[in-house]
């Protein structure tokens, strides 16, 4: 890949690094708003997914049209909305208002990445679309080694309000970068007299491979999902573990994944991205088990902190290498002119698919007396199932989710 591409593809990461820690430390700044709201689980569970459920709405109605703008000045709009969205939920004041911000937030969000796969689709080769996803991939480690710790630690120094007007501030500047460094993409734009807004789902419908494309973000992130938005709680109040120390949990696993995901993005290449997807989804299973049984393999003063980072690192690792063959293949899977639509598409199943799986998983799980969390481990064989699902319909697309499979009419 040359200089340019590089360079592009880190304004990419960048702006997707302000939108994941968005999206992500509402999750550990969840024993302090269960405290400040003196809400329950099943309430928490409704914050963190009304920000996926509106993100798969937006999406679903984006992919009917947004293959029709340039992407520079639809990106630019969507994330200027976020931007504002982000900015209410640093002036909310009740559990309500927060909820109504996150939905709204959600709603230019969940269309952000979809559109940065589709530039960098367009952008980068085919050959090179490991290690170009692997470059955007690590704005999750960045969010969990620098974004959540220090909204984390902004939050003890002030309140929980704090780290959404950082995150503003942080946009800006990107928003500023965006308008420089981006250049104009319309090649994908078919002529007016050419193009006709159903034919994306016609195509969609014509083509098996690209039908069955849809499921895979759905039953991933019911496998991988699922599990995350009760992590801190879980670990808190059911093992003990210091709260002030939850920064370490998603400090120590962003910081692997920036190595571990590099090197499947490599892989990916060298390999196949089914071949890469059906070991990591496996080996991810052993840490989702250990993670979700922990409090009942061992009696809370015997469950080390060093364990306990070591198997939530695990986690953050397999995690990451799952998504990184997936986003491959399904980018893989589909030509420059129904890249923006379809992507759209999968975002909005992956939104969707996050938001039942928080609250999938705020449902089975209750919050008892002590604050502790039951029936955490029931989640933990639901994410298997998942698991073996989606390897069964990541199968049904190998053969076209490889460069040289792409379909060019």
């Amino acid at each position: 890949m040359t200089v340019r591409m590089y360079k592009l593809l880190f304004l990419l990461a960048a702006v997707q690094f302000t939108v994941i820690v968005d999206f992500m430390v509402v999750m550990p700044l969840g024993p302090q708003l269960i405290r400040a709201f003196g809400i329950e689980t099943n309430k928490f569970g409704w914050i963190v997914s009304c920000y996926s459920l509106t993100g798969g709405i937006s999406a679903v109605l984006a992919s009917y049209f947004l293959d029709r703008f340039d992407r520079k000045k639809s990106f630019i709009i969507i994330y200027i909305g976020f931007l504002l969205g982000t900015y209410l939920c640093a002036l909310s004041r009740t559990a309500d208002h927060l909820m109504l911000a996150r939905a709204f937030t959600g709603f230019f969000g969940g269309l952000l990445g979809a559109q940065v796969y589709a530039i960098s689709g367009d952008i980068i080769p085919a050959e090179y679309r490991g290690r170009s996803t692997a470059v955007i991939m690590a704005s999750y480690s960045a969010a969990s080694v620098f974004g959540v710790p220090v909204g984390l630690y902004l939050a003890q120094l002030s309140d929980w309000h704090f780290p959404f007007k950082a995150i503003v501030f942080v946009g800006l500047f990107f928003l500023g970068m965006m308008f420089q460094f981006l250049p104009s993409m319309k090649d994908h734009i078919q002529k007016k007299a050419e193009r006709n807004n159903l034919d994306l789902y016609r195509h969609i419908l014509r083509e098996k491979r690209l039908f069955t494309g849809l499921l895979l973000y759905p039953a991933l992130m019911l496998a991988h999902f699922s599990i995350i938005p009760f992590i801190s709680p879980f670990l808190v109040f059911n093992l003990g573990f210091a709260e002030s120390k939850l920064f370490l949990v998603y400090m120590l696993g962003g910081f692997a994944t920036i190595f571990s995901s590099q090197i499947v993005g490599k892989w990916v290449d060298r390999k196949t991205p089914f071949y890469v997807y059906s070991r990591t989804a496996l080996y991810a299973a052993i840490p989702i088990l250990i993670l979700t049984h922990a409090d009942h393999l061992f009696s809370q003063p015997h469950v080390s902190e060093y364990f306990i980072l070591v198997i939530t690192t695990g986690f953050f690792i397999m995690g990451s290498a799952r998504f990184i063959p997936a986003i491959s293949a399904l980018t893989n899977l589909i030509e420059p002119r129904y890249r923006g639509g379809y992507m759209s598409l999968n975002s909005a199943l992956q939104q969707m698919g996050s938001g039942v799986a928080a609250q999938f998983a705020g449902f089975i799980t209750m919050t008892q007396v002590d604050g502790s969390l039951k029936n955490y481990e029931y989640v933990g064989y639901v994410a298997l199932v998942m698991t073996l699902v989606s390897i069964y319909i990541f199968k049904k697309i190998d053969k076209y989710s490889q460069p040289k499979n792409v379909v060019k009419k």
